[in-house]
C-alpha cells in the first residue's frame, strides 16, 4: 500500500498528520513557508524524525501527490490555495483542512477547481496534539469519497457530511462559538477571580456544580492553548463570526472571543516566558501585574473603588 502525500504547513497540524501518514506507510513531502527562514531548521529536523521529505520549493510538494493536504493558519488559507493552483494538475486533489467559514471554503473551491484539479473541503474536529492522525475530520464536497478512500488506509479517521462546499465548515465553527468561548470565558474569569483571590472559591462551586470536570485541571490546560495558540483562535473565530453573520445574526460573542484570544495571544508575545508556565494562577498573575503596570484595568480600578 502506497501513496504520495503532499502536506503545505508543517506546524502542529501539519507534522500530526505528517508524521501519522508517514508512519503508516505514505510517502510524505511537505513544504512550509518557513523552510527558507531560520525557524526551516526546527522544521527540517521534526520532518526527519517523522520519515516526512522537506521540498525544496512549495511545487515540489505537488509533484505527484495523490492528494495534498492545505493546514496552514486559517488567515492564510486562501492564498495558499491560490498558489497551490498554480501548481495541481488536472484531477489531483487539493484537501482545504483549515479552520475558515463556509463562504471562505466555496471561494477556496472556486480558486482550485479552476485549475482543473478537485477541491475537497476538511475541518479537523478533535485536538490533533492528543489524537495525532486519527484526530476526526469531516469532509464535504463532490471530491470528499475519493478523499476518504486514499486517505482513511493510513489511520486517517474521516466522515462525509454533504456535497456542499461549506458543510464541513459549518459544523466545525458552530462548535468553536462553544469550545473557543469557553476558553474565553475561563481565561477572563480566573484572570479576574486571581486579581479578587477567588479563583480557589470559583472553581470549588464549578467542581460542586459539575463534578464530572477537573476545574482546575482546565484551567490549567486551557491558559496553556490560548496562551500558545491564541493568535490562531483569534483567526478561526474572526471567520466563525463570518458564518454566523453569513446566516443572518450579529457574531456578538464570536467577536468578542476573537478579541479575547488576540489579547492573550499578545500578552504572550510580549512575554515569552508565558509559554513555558505550567499553571493558569502564575500565568494570570503575571498577565495582571502587567496590567496593573500599564494602567490597561482602569475600569477594574474605578470599579473597586466605587463598587
Amino acid at each position: 500500500m502506497t501513496a504520495r502525500i503532499g502536506i503545505i504547513g508543517y506546524g502542529e497540524a501539519g507534522r500530526a498528520f505528517g508524521a501519522g501518514l508517514a508512519g503508516a506507510g505514505a510517502t510524505v513531502a511537505t513544504w512550509d513557508i518557513l523552510v527558507p527562514t531560520p525557524g526551516g531548521a526546527a522544521i527540517r529536523a521534526n520532518a526527519a524524525a517523522d520519515g516526512v521529505a522537506v521540498c525544496a520549493a512549495a511545487g515540489d510538494a505537488f509533484d505527484g501527490a495523490a492528494i495534498v493536504l492545505s493546514l496552514v493558519p486559517a488567515d492564510a488559507a486562501r492564498a495558499v490555495a491560490a498558489e497551490a493552483a498554480g501548481h495541481l494538475r488536472a484531477g489531483q486533489l487539493f484537501m482545504d483542512m483549515n479552520s475558515v467559514s463556509p463562504r471562505e471554503k466555496e471561494t477556496g473551491a472556486a480558486i482550485v477547481e479552476a485549475s482543473g484539479a478537485r477541491y475537497v473541503e476538511a475541518t479537523i474536529m478533535a485536538p490533533v496534539v492528543e489524537n495525532g492522525v486519527a484526530s476526526e475530520v469531516l469532509l464535504a464536497g463532490p471530491a470528499a469519497s475519493d478523499a476518504h478512500e486514499i486517505l482513511s488506509p493510513f489511520g486517517m479517521v474521516m466522515a462525509v457530511v454533504g456535497d456542499r462546499f461549506g458543510a464541513a465548515a459549518a459544523v466545525k465553527l458552530c462548535r468553536s462559538v462553544i469550545v473557543k468561548g469557553i476558553e474565553a470565558i475561563v481565561v477572563e474569569s480566573m484572570l479576574a477571580a486571581r486579581q479578587y483571590g477567588a479563583d480557589g472559591a470559583v472553581l470549588a462551586s464549578l467542581q460542586k456544580s459539575d463534578p464530572e470536570i477537573d476545574w482546575a485541571a482546565k484551567a490549567d490546560y486551557v491558559f496553556e492553548r490560548v496562551l500558545r495558540h491564541g493568535r490562531r483562535r483569534a483567526a478561526e473565530m474572526r471567520f466563525a463570526g463570518e458564518a454566523v453573520s453569513d446566516a443572518g445574526f450579529p457574531p456578538l460573542l464570536s467577536d468578542a472571543i476573537a478579541a479575547l484570544q488576540d489579547a492573550i495571544a499578545d500578552h504572550a508575545e510580549a512575554d515569552p516566558a508565558l509559554f513555558a508556565l505550567a499553571d493558569y494562577k502564575t500565568a494570570a498573575d503575571r498577565i495582571g501585574a502587567v496590567l496593573r503596570n500599564s494602567g490597561d484595568n482602569d475600569d477594574a480600578v474605578r470599579l473597586r473603588k466605587t463598587g
